[in-house]
């Protein structure tokens, strides 16, 4: 059996949290039958591409390569906490969160309105430079052997990222006949009403999973799903963005059954050892509907 498209990029996602900067494709992992990686199916032209540094750790990293179909950039998502990561190595992890949480900067110069400046910077960083993603898709596109099409794909704070160099392919750096998809998965929310309506005047496909526990998909806060933070903020005379709405999700939602969702994540819901709810048991629950390794929730969700 094939996988799909997406569960392909999906794989990529996953796959990008284990790259080494520098390396060149995607490494063989002995030991698999293949399944992900021959699914995958990546050219040998594939670079990781990595910015900002810290403590051996870099904050931005992003897999240029090839597919059947095309051309693909995968942003790797957050660096997910280390209780074992000490003194550098865990200042970068720090260094990785409090970027997601840069959401003031409107970056009007390189984008549309108003978008979340952490996610803005790790686009902008990994695009720039002689051999970032600008330059990398450049080459892949000069060439006759590779299908015109790009696909940029993410998970977490890779979605949003992805959204941003999708936008810059189509409204910088002149791609305009060469088709752009876009594949997310529980990515965090990109920008305003204003930046999404932009996006989505550019021609761009862009599908966005979400897990109904994830919680990541919901943020940074927006008004547009959140009547109390909207009723809230009107009565102080609030407004979180030009048009009032705040950061609102990009892409045809593709949404998990909140039925089999509880089904499938009861024994966190309920401790079955001694049929209390537990605290523990529901953190681990919502960190595994993050997830998109084998068994989770958007494992189960793309098809």
């Amino acid at each position: 059996m094939v996988d799909s498209l997406h569960r392909r990029l999906m794989y990529l996602c996953n796959l990008s949290y284990e790259l080494a900067p520098g390396a060149i494709a995607v490494p063989v992992r002995p030991g698999e039958t293949g399944r992900r990686d021959a699914a995958i199916g990546l050219g040998h032209q594939g670079a990781v591409i990595a910015r900002n540094a810290a403590g051996g750790l870099f904050r931005d990293v992003a897999l240029v390569g090839h597919i059947p179909e095309g051309i693909v950039i995968a942003a790797r998502g957050t660096m997910p906490p280390d209780p074992h990561a000490k003194g550098p190595a865990a200042l970068a992890i720090i260094r990785d969160w409090l970027n997601d949480g840069n959401l003031f900067d409107k970056a009007s110069n390189d984008f549309v309105d108003r978008v979340h400046g952490g996610f803005a910077a790790s686009a902008i960083a990994l695009c720039g430079g002689d051999d970032g993603i600008k330059a990398v898709l450049t080459d892949l596109l000069a060439r006759d052997d590779i299908p015109r099409h790009v696909f940029v794909t993410g998970h977490s704070k890779g979605g949003p990222v992805a959204n941003l160099i999708a936008w810059a392919i189509r409204a910088r750096w002149g791609i305009s006949s060469v088709p752009v998809t876009v594949v997310t998965f529980a990515a965090a929310r990109t920008g305003n009403a204003a930046f999404r309506a932009d996006f989505n005047s550019r021609g761009i496909e862009c599908t966005r999973y979400e897990a109904f526990f994830d919680q990541v998909p919901k943020l940074p806060l927006g008004t547009d799903q959140n009547a109390a933070l909207r009723k809230l903020l009107d009565h102080f005379g609030i407004k979180v963005s030009g048009d009032g709405v705040g950061f609102v999700g990009i892409g045809s939602k593709v949404e998990e059954n909140p039925f089999q969702a509880i089904f499938k994540n009861a024994g966190g819901l309920v401790h079955l050892g001694n049929g209390k709810i537990d605290f523990i048991d529901n953190l681990e629950m919502i960190v595994k509907a993050h997830s998109i390794g084998p068994e989770t929730s958007y494992d189960g969700l793309v098809q």
